[in-house]
Order: C-alpha cells, then sequence, then structure tokens
C-alpha cells in the first residue's frame, strides 16, 4: 500500500497527523522560526543565498524578473514567471518540447503561444485522471535514451519545469533533452536548491548547487558530444532557472 506523500517522513515510515492545539496554534510559529535560522546556518555554509543569484553569459540580455505566470493545469498550476520570462527573451521556436505535461498543458500553452506547436512526454502513460487530455502524446523515462518517437525529430526549445530533483540520473535526463534540441534551440529547466523542502511525488532524490549548471555543459560533451552552453541562471528562494542553448 502506498503511503500518500504528504505522511511519510523522509525515510518512508508512516508519520501521525499532527492535530493537537500545540500543532494547530504554535506549530506554525515555531516552523516559521526554524525556518528562518535552518537559512541562516545554510547561507554560512553556503548552501543557501539571502539575495537572488544571477548569471548572464557575456553578450545575452537578461531576461525580465516580473513576468507573470502561465496559469497551466499541471502538477504546480502554472508555469513560473521567471520561466517565462526567459523563454520569451531567448525564445521557444516553433516546436517545443515540454516534459512532465499533459496534452491539455499543451493546449493551453498554444493558446498563449500559437506559432509554437508543443508535443509533451511523461512517464506516467496515463496521466493525472486517465482522461484522453491528461496523457502525454509521448512515454519516456528521461534517465534512458529517447524512445525513437523523440529520437527521430529535433526541438527547438524543451521545457522540464520541477522535474530534475525527481530523477535519479539528472545529468543522463538534460543530456536527453539537449540530444533531441536544433542546433541554437534551448533548453529551459526549473530545480530546487537545497533550502527547499521536500516533497515527494511520488519521490524526491535531489537538490542542487549552482556548481551543478556550470560543469553540466562539460559533462554532456564528454558523454554525449553535444556542445551546449549556459546562458542563463537565476535562483531565489530555493528556486533555480537556468537556460541552456545547443551550439552544436
Amino acid at each position: 500500500m502506498t503511503t500518500a506523500p504528504d505522511s511519510r517522513s523522509p525515510w518512508g515510515r508512516r508519520v501521525p497527523p499532527k492535530t493537537g492545539l500545540y500543532h494547530r496554534l504554535l506549530g506554525p510559529l515555531v516552523g516559521r522560526i526554524a525556518y528562518r535560522i535552518g537559512g541562516e546556518v545554510m547561507i554560512r555554509y553556503g548552501l543557501h543565498t539571502r539575495k537572488a543569484f544571477v548569471y548572464v553569459r557575456p553578450g545575452s540580455v537578461a531576461s525580465t524578473r516580473e513576468a507573470p505566470a502561465v496559469p497551466v493545469a499541471n502538477f504546480n498550476g502554472s508555469f513560473r514567471g521567471v520561466l517565462r520570462g526567459m523563454w520569451e527573451n531567448h525564445g521557444l521556436g516553433r516546436c517545443c518540447l515540454l516534459v512532465s505535461e499533459s496534452r491539455r498543458v499543451a493546449a493551453e500553452l498554444h493558446s498563449v503561444y500559437p506559432a509554437t506547436d508543443f508535443v509533451t512526454t511523461d512517464l506516467n502513460a496515463q496521466g493525472a485522471s486517465g482522461g484522453e487530455m491528461d496523457r502525454p502524446d509521448i512515454v519516456w523515462d528521461v534517465c534512458l535514451p529517447p524512445p525513437e518517437a523523440l529520437a527521430s525529430r529535433r526541438f527547438d526549445s524543451v521545457v522540464a519545469q520541477c522535474l530534475l530533483e525527481h530523477v535519479v540520473s539528472p545529468a543522463e535526463a538534460v543530456a536527453s533533452f539537449l540530444s533531441v534540441t536544433n542546433a541554437g534551440g534551448h533548453v529551459y529547466l526549473v530545480t530546487h536548491t537545497p533550502f527547499f523542502r521536500l516533497h515527494q511525488a511520488p519521490n524526491d532524490f535531489l537538490r542542487f548547487t549552482h556548481d551543478f549548471f556550470f560543469q553540466l555543459p562539460a559533462y554532456v560533451k564528454s558523454r554525449a558530444g553535444i556542445t551546449a552552453e549556459l546562458v542563463e541562471l537565476y535562483s531565489k528562494d530555493a528556486a533555480v532557472t537556468v537556460c541552456y542553448k545547443r551550439t552544436r
């Protein structure tokens, strides 16, 4: 029997729900204090930043940080505004691959960006409810090479929001994203730094320091022979948004 994510400890044991007066009244206050103290400790050891961390490749124009989120029917309820600012700055192109998203989300995005065709992929073939629009176009475990339906295609952009922390081989996943991206195309990622809470959906494996994103192009080149460069990185409030460009 699978236990609901919110009722599990990090070690998988069931945690009884907290319903007493203390947890209802004092619990939130204690949690905020602990959160603040924990943040200061992590800042001290370089695992969190007090202010936003920004990198923009020399010669590139920084994306806006003020774009509104794009509301869609995905797990998060939207695509983040910072992510939107990046793809509107660097482009989605004519064809975009949405990773861990449904046909419904593709249709919603297409209504906002009619010049772009969206293709979706996910590990779960049935989607959230099993309805046709909640399914992906292509089933893919991103830790494995792309299936033929994807390997034979090329996309101008790939978008993967809040996915990398849920896969066991994130570097392999990004290498695969770049492998189906046209030269000159972009891969857009959103994930989390070490200060972000545990969120099992159904599993939560990893958190990322900024070094991972700076070193990733060298790994991808040695592993897959694909040349890419980090164009932009914006990190704030335990979320990091990244844009890579495949150069060849």
